[in-house]
């Protein structure tokens, strides 16, 4: 049987308000349920604009995937010309209806852009601070402490995992491979479990170039998500939320006619938890892959 498990990344304010109330209700119509990793602190994502300096591939891919179209104006000038704005601390409702209707929802970082620019220099103390300062917000809305994060840009360094091993969070998701595992980084070996990321997201196929229209990407993901084995598929409330929740539905129609199962990533941690040799230990190697600007974390090799 093949089962997918949706992990939906809230990055900026604009896919807090608006995208996160549209997903909840293409949901809710189908009875699937999802993971929802969101942003805690502010949406600088004007200061993104950098990275067309410093990550190869940057506007080509911004180009391709008509970023600034999909995020919209206000968003792309946040935190530099127009003042940041809140994600998390606004929508209160928008949290109480994710966990009433039974999705997972975890931690996405703090400042997004600063956690997926300045990760991997950060030192011991910086990393813990960013990560502190995303589970006091999340304490702040929900009133307990979250069970589960995923890296912003899936961008990783072994200080963050150290980090994240003295919260006793139940698993992470800040990597792509092809199936949980538990990561050892530079020499230092994680105790918590990692549910990557096993499919290219929608902009990642669209910026490289492999899919060129909305045709090509739904035929794309039915094939590969038909295919027998557990999947983990990054959605973004900005993307699938926003200007592509309609081929979003579209293709959660497919893949309920081809009666795929649906999970959540806690789900997937827990069964890969559950039976014995499911989850080996692997290297945590940062690489570039095609779509995407700079590197990410990646399930390498057997340690």
């Amino acid at each position: 049987m093949s089962t997918l498990a949706l992990k939906v990344d809230v990055d900026t304010h604009r896919g807090m308000r608006d995208g996160v109330p549209r997903l909840a209700d293409i949901l809710a119509a189908r009875r699937i349920p999802a993971t929802f990793f969101i942003s805690m602190g502010p949406d600088n994502s004007g200061r993104a604009v950098l990275r067309f300096f410093t990550r190869r591939g940057f506007l080509k891919k911004m180009f391709r995937s008509n970023a600034v179209g999909m995020y919209g104006i206000r968003t792309a000038l946040s935190g530099t010309i127009l003042p940041s704005r809140q994600i998390a601390r606004p929508f209160p409702r928008h949290f109480r209806r994710l966990l009433n209707a039974g999705h997972e929802v975890g931690i996405h970082g703090h400042d997004h852009v600063r956690w997926h620019d300045r990760i991997p220099r950060m030192g011991m103390e910086e990393t813990r601070a960013e990560f502190e300062a995303a589970r006091a917000v999340f304490r702040e809305i929900v009133g307990r402490e979250p069970e589960s994060s995923a890296a912003p840009g899936w961008a990783c360094s072994p200080r963050q995992l150290e980090v994240q091993d003295s919260t006793g969070m139940r698993y992470h998701s800040d990597s792509r491979g092809a199936g949980p595992f538990f990561p050892v980084m530079d020499g230092y070996r994680a105790a918590h479990l990692q549910v990557p990321t096993t499919l290219p997201t929608l902009d990642e196929l669209m910026g490289s170039g492999a899919c060129r229209g909305a045709e090509e990407l739904e035929r794309f993901y039915l094939e590969r998500i038909a295919a027998e084995g557990t999947h983990v598929l990054t959605v973004h409330a900005e993307a699938e939320g926003m200007g592509w929740a309609g081929w979003f539905d579209g293709l959660l129609s497919g893949l309920a006619l081809r009666r795929v199962r649906f999970l959540r990533l806690c789900d997937v941690a827990a069964e890969a938890l559950a039976t014995p040799g499911a989850a080996p230990r692997c290297l945590l190697e940062m690489s570039e892959i095609p779509g995407r600007a700079g590197s990410v974390a990646c399930r390498g090799p057997a340690a």
